[in-house]
């Protein structure tokens, strides 16, 4: 009986070995190995910074015995994840085009104006909605409208107001632009205040509560 199971456990081991060593070198294999990554250059963001992150993830193996670079378990959500960390970038998609190839695609934002602390000495970029995606260099001029919330610096990845109040700052600034009144810089109070302040050194003050064209109909 002792040495029935002493067999027993022997076979069920080297089984389990076998099984093991299969994985091992089956999951090893150039045909089911992520080799290469492909992308494109955008505006900003170049594909070699895009492909240097994939590699960063791919790279180890699952339980020391499963690569990363196995092709049918490869990290599609940790390269996700990675890829965040660049700036500007957006809608990020990874596929995979063959047993050994990935494509990323991705587009970019781009910047619509500013949004500064007080002193204007941290200033983030911020999209066509708002929302802050990148530190900006130290910029002089009037190229970009600069936005400031009241009491509150800018952060990161995150919006500087709700979208709706944003798009009513722009639709505002779009009306005032009608009559050559130019806005240089926007801020909000907490109770949804608005101040334009104007290239020529004049201020306007409004309201987020009311209708835009109404509001600018008060001015014409």
């Amino acid at each position: 009986l002792i040495i029935r199971q002493v067999l027993l456990g022997l076979f069920l081991f080297s089984g389990v070995a076998l099984i093991l060593t299969g994985i091992w070198y089956g999951t090893r294999l150039s045909s089911v190995t992520i080799s290469s990554v492909h992308a494109v250059d955008s505006e900003t963001i170049q594909a070699e910074t895009v492909k240097a992150k994939v590699d960063e993830v791919l790279v180890g193996d699952y339980w020391h015995l499963v690569p990363r670079r196995f092709s049918w378990f490869y990290p599609e959500d940790k390269i996700l994840e990675k890829l965040q960390e660049i700036e500007r970038i957006r809608d990020v998609k990874v596929e995979k085009i063959s047993s050994t190839e990935l494509a990323v695609t991705f587009s970019e934002y781009l910047p619509y104006a500013l949004w500064c602390n007080e002193n204007d000495d941290i200033c983030y970029f911020i999209d066509e909605f708002g929302f802050a995606f990148g530190r900006a260099p130290e910029l002089t001029g009037e190229s970009l409208v600069r936005y400031h919330k009241l009491g509150e610096d800018p952060q990161l990845r995150t919006s500087f107001i709700d979208e709706d109040d944003f798009n009513k700052t722009k639709e505002f600034s779009h009306l005032l632009s009608t009559r050559d009144w130019y806005v240089t810089e926007i801020e909000v109070d907490t109770v949804r205040d608005v101040f334009y302040s104007l290239s020529d050194g004049g201020e306007i003050r409004a309201t987020l509560e009311a209708d835009t064209k109404e509001t600018f109909n008060y001015l014409v």
